[in-house]
């Protein structure tokens, strides 16, 4: 059956959308009839859409049953609703007539008996009725949930208000003439409940102030560079949604210039605070706001490694690794005054002076380390922990710590604020203890063969004639794979927290871990005094290395051992090239064989140990190891030596027929200038020299090419075969016959080589005539 409801408003109001050109709510006939609008109706239960058609003069025609129902007018963009009431059935089950409405009475309203709107958002709502079409018969009460209001009239166009308070809100209208006809809606006011700041030092914070002002709004402290990301709380409680667009974010630099990095995602925002200065970061929802403060500071603890008045760290470069910033023990009397050489100057370097702020200077272990602070042109030590207000700077480096024993620990600064520490710090680790290297003269092939393995004395290391010598490698050169150019360097540390670095003078200089070359510590890059990768001590606090200068003589250089971020220097060895070599031969006749120590009867090889000890570079032959023709291993090595190690000076001494053999070498290599690098004979000698090639013969002449020559021999009366004579020849030579001085007159052939006058002479005059 067919049944006509008349679409009656009761009571309702709602939002008002304006004229019918804006796509109002209000709807002629014409409207109906055309299509404009589709009535449809929903049952009051169970909310399901049921179609309607119009009828000429507006209205609807529902083929449902009785009972009453929510009826919509959809148009345009909006969807309109009211109330219907079956009508009942007229005669012949026609449909009642709607004369009693006309389409001038059909205004229709959007009501939403729920609706959100922001805080300070203004809004008009409007109540009409059948009966009453006029508006000012309204009369109109908001509501909070806790807090009734009164009613407000003589709003003749409906009731125009804006609440900044977020919150749940009851509107209530009623005409006046009929408070019977009353209706209500629920209205829910969105701000921002507190904005909090989290992802800084592991740490957050939460601010509820609406006052950019007040004194106690929540503040942060961060340091230069930190990234906080911020959280706004929706209020009321429970909602879960945000209007489009919102909360809308804002970081105010509140002096200079704003310089913060700033991204937003929906409720959340991230900050990256890369100046320092005090931010006030808000978020708001319409005219809800809430605030917090961040304040920024450059919070920095350095360490002028060096000494030099300049800072060695930047902030987070290394300063936490172990050893980070090393330091001797102090071996100097307490004077009252710090031993710079055991010191690091500090920096503290703090942008923010606050009044009510302090910085704090500790230690994890109080005995390593001492604080010396320079205060009205006078040293004063203070104790862990110091403590300074922030207005008060220690950024002029006049503040320095001093190793007082062999240990670590970590120096940390704070900051404090009105008696809370803040979750700001700068931690510089410290060590303390000794460092050490130490040289060892040149080996002989792929060892010490001809030598024992000596250690530099800590007094040589650094000179430039009596420290370590170093033969030039070429990859021609005939020892190059036995490593006879490499020389050992053992680094030690007391300290397995120190990381240690060699700094070299020259990039000609290489170091390896092996004699073989098979690992290669790396200089970073290849610039005068650049610094190795820390050392690799392989878990112990002694590792042995082995230094090579490669190829073009380039003058002495050096190595030095220092912290792995520090100038502050342990320890220094320097390197002189060999520009000579020292060739010794022993007797043949009293089978003389190569040894060290020397036997006490072969006084050659006592002379070629002092001068392998004092920075010479040696090589000790028995006689027999060169041929009468000069050939053999002795001239092999020389020439190998000037061809291929840079070589320009060559001394050759022999005793008795080591004498004979001198004279050999010198003249083979003499006849042989022509196939060879330039080279000169700087110094040779004689000792009762017996020619080799002759039995018992003395050796009478001097030696081809030499530019000094000295000769000591013996006439002694009771030596019937072997005696020197006096060596001829242009430039003339040191003749010594020892017979006729008084420590010699009783000395013999087998005795001569072994007196300490002739031993000092021929390296004094080594020393004079020849350079390392």
């Amino acid at each position: 059956m067919t049944f006509s409801c008349i679409f009656e408003v009761e009571t309702s109001f709602g939002e008002d959308l304006g004229s019918h050109a804006d796509g109002a709510a209000s709807y002629s006939e014409a409207d109906i009839e055309n299509g404009v609008v589709t009535l449809k109706a929903i049952p009051k239960d169970g909310w399901e859409f049921v179609e309607g058609r119009t009828r000429a003069v507006g209205g609807l025609e529902l083929s449902k049953d009785t009972g009453e129902w929510i009826v919509g007018v959809s148009g345009f963009s909006c969807f309109l609703y009211g109330k219907a009431r079956h009508q009942g059935v007229g005669s012949g089950g026609e449909l009642a007539d709607w004369s009693a409405l006309t389409a001038s009475d059909m205004s229709y309203y959007v009501l939403p008996k729920e609706w959100k709107m922001k805080a300070g958002e203004e809004k008009k709502i409007v109540g009409w009725s059948n009966e009453s079409v006029c508006e000012s018969d309204w009369c109109y009460k908001l509501e909070s949930e806790q807090d009734y209001g009164s009613w407000v009239t003589n709003q003749e166009n409906g009731y125009v208000f804006d609440l900044t308070d977020p919150g749940r809100y009851i509107v209530q209208g009623r005409s006046k003439s009929d408070h019977g006809k009353t209706d209500t809606a629920t209205i829910t006011v969105l701000g921002v409940k507190s904005i909090r700041a989290e992802g800084y030092n592991g740490n957050f914070a939460e601010s509820s102030t609406s006052d950019p002002n007040d004194p106690n709004i929540a503040t942060i402290t961060v340091a230069v560079g930190t990234v906080v990301n911020f959280l706004a709380a929706i209020d009321p409680s429970g909602e879960v949604s945000w209007p489009d667009n919102d909360p809308q974010w804002e970081i105010v630099k509140i002096s200079g210039s704003r310089i913060v990095n700033l991204t937003t995602v929906g409720v959340f925002t991230s900050g990256e605070f890369n100046d320092t200065g005090v931010y006030r970061v808000s978020a708001s929802c319409g005219s809800s706001y809430k605030y917090i403060l961040v304040t920024v500071v450059h919070f920095d603890l350095t360490v002028d490694l060096n000494n030099s008045n300049t800072k060695d760290f930047d902030d987070e470069v290394d300063e936490d690794d172990p050893g980070a910033a090393s330091m001797a023990v102090r071996s100097t009397p307490d004077n009252g005054e710090p031993d710079l050489n055991s010191c690091l100057r500090l920096w503290i370097d703090e942008s923010l002076y606050d009044p009510n702020a302090e910085f704090i200077l500790n230690v994890s272990t109080s005995s390593v380390i001492r604080l010396w602070i320079r205060e009205n042109n006078a040293w004063v030590s203070h104790a862990f922990p110091y403590r300074w207000p922030s207005n008060e700077s220690l950024s002029e480096g006049n503040a320095y710590i001093e190793g007082m024993q062999e240990g670590n620990t970590n120096l940390t600064l704070t900051y404090e604020k009105n008696g809370n520490s803040v979750p700001l710090s700068d931690t510089v680790a410290c060590a303390v203890g000794t460092g050490e290297l130490t040289a060892y003269r040149p080996r002989h092939g792929s060892g010490y063969t001809m030598f024992q393995r000596r250690a530099v004395s800590d007094l040589d290391e650094e000179s430039t004639t009596l420290g370590p010598g170093i033969r030039t490698t070429h990859h021609e050169d005939s020892d190059y794979d036995g490593g006879d150019s490499l020389i050992e360097l053992t680094v030690e540390r007391s300290n397995s927290n120190m990381q240690l670095v060699l700094r070299r003078s020259s990039p000609v200089v290489k170091v390896w871990y092996s004699s073989n070359r098979g690992t290669e510590l790396e200089f970073e890059g290849s610039t005068v005094n650049g610094p190795s990768k820390a050392i690799n001590f392989g878990g112990s606090n002694s590792v042995t290395l082995w230094v090579e200068y490669w190829w073009v003589p380039d003058g002495p250089v050096s190595l030095t051992l220092t912290p792995k971020n520090s100038d502050v220097v342990f320890d220094k060895v320097k390197f002189h090239v060999f520009n000579s070599v020292v060739v010794a031969f022993g007797g043949g006749g009293t089978g003389q064989e190569p040894s060290d120590p020397a036997d006490p009867n072969h006084g050659t090889f006592d002379i070629a140990i002092r001068l392998y000890n004092s920075g010479y570079n040696v090589y000790m032959y028995n006689e027999k190891h060169l041929d009468p023709s000069g050939d053999g291993f002795p001239y092999d090595n020389v020439v190998n030596s000037i061809q291929k190690k840079a070589i320009k000076d060559i001394v050759i001494f022999g005793y008795s027929q080591g004498g004979g053999s001198t004279y050999n070498l010198a003249q083979k290599l003499n006849n042989n200038r022509g196939v060879l690098p330039q080279f000169a004979i700087k110094q040779t000698a004689y000792i009762d020299g017996i020619k080799d090639e002759a039995g018992t013969l003395a050796e009478d002449r001097l030696p081809p090419g030499s530019l000094n020559h000295i000769n000591h021999y013996q006439r002694n009366f009771f030596e019937l075969l072997l005696k020197g004579v006096p060596t001829t020849g242009i430039p003339a030579a040191n003749n010594i016959n020892v017979t006729q001085t008084t420590w010699g007159a009783n000395a013999k052939h087998g005795e001569i080589d072994d007196l300490i006058e002739v031993k000092d002479k021929i390296v004094a005059e080594i020393n004079t005539n020849v350079q390392r």
